[in-house]
């Protein structure tokens, strides 16, 4: 029988036998691919240690998916399909990886603040615009207890009012601004993500 006719209907044997569990028939189709398949990830990764890794991965995917196998007559063009574009996929997450980096380091270079201190800025000016919104009174007793650290008497004698009416008072400027703070974050973090845009502007994108 010719050499590569007995090839061909050995490892149709083997792909039946790998479908059925066989560790020996893994064993042969490894020996006889791991080194065409192994050129064909290092010649897009370059890297000798990600080619090791994909390769790996390749061949474990085979083993996972061994039973699919049963009908086949060849192996090799799965392995090179699925070795390619394991290998691409890597450059991709590698270049999504870089581009990430890049653009922190871009916004590290481009400002003098985090971006941390940028959203405990912007949340200032929203705590400063909500009691803003306040009634006058009401926000004047906000003021007294919270920032002057009046007491709720103190206050009461202060503005001539009742200390059951300071209490009412704070209250519901807590509750006025919780609410103010709350509908207004989803807005603040869009102005993070634009300001990114604009930080970065043509110097990136």
């Amino acid at each position: 029988m010719d050499l590569t006719l007995e090839n061909y209907h050995t490892e149709s044997l083997l792909l039946r036998q790998l479908s059925q569990g066989s560790a020996a028939a893994f064993d042969e189709l490894y020996y006889r691919y791991y080194e065409p398949v192994r050129l064909n990830i290092l010649k897009i990764t370059r890297d000798d240690a990600v080619t090791d890794d994909i390769l790996q991965e390749v061949f474990i995917c085979l083993w996972e998916k061994r039973e699919k196998f049963a009908s086949y007559e060849k192996i090799s063009g799965w392995l090179f399909v699925t070795s390619h574009n394991c290998a691409l996929n890597y450059l991709r997450n590698l270049s999504v990886e870089r581009l990430r980096q890049k653009t922190l380091a871009k916004v590290d270079e481009m400002t003098h603040w985090p971006l941390e201190d940028a959203y405990q800025e912007m949340q200032l000016r929203l705590l400063e615009e909500a009691i803003a919104q306040l009634p006058p009174h009401r926000r004047r007793v906000f003021e007294l207890c919270r920032f002057q650290g009046k007491s709720y008497d103190e206050t009461a004698t202060e503005l001539a009012i009742s200390k059951n009416t300071v209490k009412d008072h704070l209250a519901r400027a807590r509750e006025t601004i919780h609410s103010y703070m709350q509908f207004h974050t989803q807005g603040m973090q869009k102005k993070i993500a634009l300001l990114l845009v604009i930080i970065l502007g043509d110097h990136f994108f």
